[in-house]
This record gives structure tokens, C-alpha cells and sequence, in this order.
């Protein structure tokens, strides 16, 4: 099988990595100490930052990219988005910002195509 990465999985990948640079890397810290500062784990809330860069991911273009429907996500097969996986891996917050809510994509296939069905029988 071939993996070198498709022109569009290219072009997600600088995106992705500037946008890493300029605005989730620098954010790391903040994030850590917005965490640290929960007093008790039943009142944990999302951080502020990371509200801020889902909203940041979402205007880029760079929400749910795991998602291989258009209409939901990016719409890259999983060669395509498994470097973009690993660019994220690297740091401690990249995937909450891009895969809504720390899901794990399968779970995240799972609930749309399971949304899917349900509107077709329901609706």
C-alpha cells in the first residue's frame, strides 16, 4: 500500500502544523493551570482555552477531521488523516481541540452513522 500522503492530506498537514505553532502549543500552559485550578472533578468544565481553539479549529477549517463524510468533518480517508493523528499526538491538548471533546474517532463514526440511520427511520 502506498502512504505517502495525498496532495489534500499534503495541504491539511501545513495547515495543521501552523496552526499548531501560532495558537495550540502556546496554549499548553494555560491549559494546565486552567486544569490544576479544579477544586473538585465534579465541577471540571472544559477550560476556556480550549473553548477558544475548538473555535479557532472550526473557523480553519481544521474540526473533526477523522470524520470521513464531508458533511460532518473533513471528509479524509484514514491514510490521509492518520499523519495528521500523529502531528496531534505529539502534543498534550491538540486532539481535544480538533476531535470534539477528547472522542475517540471510532466513537465519533460510530455516533454519526448511528445519527444517520435514525433519521432515516424517523424522519
Amino acid at each position: 500500500m502506498h502512504f505517502a500522503p495525498s496532495t489534500r492530506a499534503q495541504d491539511y498537514l501545513q495547515r495543521l502544523g501552523a496552526f499548531m505553532q501560532e495558537h495550540v502549543l502556546p496554549a499548553e500552559d494555560q491549559y494546565s493551570r486552567e486544569v490544576q485550578n479544579v477544586a473538585d472533578w465534579r465541577s471540571w468544565k472544559q477550560p476556556r482555552i480550549m473553548e477558544e481553539l475548538k473555535a479557532k479549529a472550526r473557523s480553519a477549517g481544521l474540526w473533526n477531521l477523522f470524520l470521513p463524510e464531508k458533511q460532518y468533518g473533513a471528509g479524509l480517508t484514514n491514510v490521509e488523516y492518520a499523519p495528521l493523528a500523529e502531528m496531534m499526538g505529539r502534543c498534550s491538548i491538540a486532539p481535544g481541540y480538533s476531535i470534539a471533546i477528547l472522542l475517540t474517532p471510532g466513537i465519533w463514526r460510530f455516533w454519526s452513522s448511528t445519527a444517520r440511520r435514525s433519521r432515516k427511520n424517523f424522519g
